[in-house]
């Protein structure tokens, strides 16, 4: 399986070295390592950081992205959202902004409703 240095990661997403070092620390994504030590992305943590990217970039704080995505790596079947029935089960190929803000406002009503 290909793996790619940080700079690759870099280019393929348009984020900093700084940026993707912190979600890592943040547990968000978790590249391979080398021999040697350097961090090594495979294709599908280039696809997570874009996600991240594109989920900061609606407007969702990091809080609210380790909730998303802990909640799309769940293997539950339980809704996560109010009007769970309309929505996907897994947020990130909802690329209309529109539609990403209506998700985030159920997520937040239901926080707040708790």
């Amino acid at each position: 399986m290909a793996s790619f240095p940080i700079r690759v990661a870099m280019e393929r997403t348009g984020l900093s070295a700084r940026q993707i070092r912190h979600y890592e620390a943040l547990g968000l994504v978790m590249p391979g390592r080398s021999g040697g030590g350097q961090r090594l992305y495979r294709p599908e943590d280039i696809r997570r950081l874009i996600q991240i990217r594109d989920l900061v970039h609606a407007g969702v704080g990091l809080g609210g992205v380790r909730q998303l995505m802990a909640a799309d790596a769940s293997e539950e079947a339980e809704p996560r959202f109010a009007g769970a029935a309309s929505v996907p089960t897994s947020l990130y190929p909802v690329l209309d902004r529109a539609e990403m803000e209506r998700l985030v406002a159920l997520h937040e009503q239901e926080e707040d409703e708790q």
